[in-house]
């Protein structure tokens, strides 16, 4: 899932247009936000060393050419029937894809 920091007086959908197409070569329209979360990591006395807080957002592509670009070394379609194939993956992201995706199926996203 492509993700980054905002720019200074870049709205939320506006980081994520950009980060999607920096990072995958796709332009979105974005349907809707489907998680927020909080990751917190600590050091070994439990300091708090991150803490970034994270806004999903559902989206449709609307342009481009899938690609793996920016930061990342592979961009791909995958079906959702096998998501737990994909390894490794930072825990919980495979629970917010499946429930976007129902979420989207029943039309009860956040705008």
């Amino acid at each position: 899932m492509p993700g980054g920091a905002l720019k200074l007086g870049e709205t939320l959908e506006e980081g994520c247009r950009r980060e999607v197409l920096e990072e995958t070569g796709l332009s979105v329209e974005v349907l809707g936000r489907c998680a927020v979360l909080d990751r917190v990591t600590r050091d070994a006395w439990s300091r708090v060393w991150y803490h970034y807080v994270l806004i999903d957002f559902i989206c449709r592509p609307a342009g481009g050419t899938l690609r793996a670009g920016g930061d990342i070394s592979e961009a791909m379609w995958h079906p959702l029937e096998s998501l737990h194939e994909l390894q490794p993956m930072t825990p919980g992201t495979a629970q917010v894809i499946l429930e976007a995706a129902e979420r989207h199926r029943q039309g009860t996203l956040a705008g």
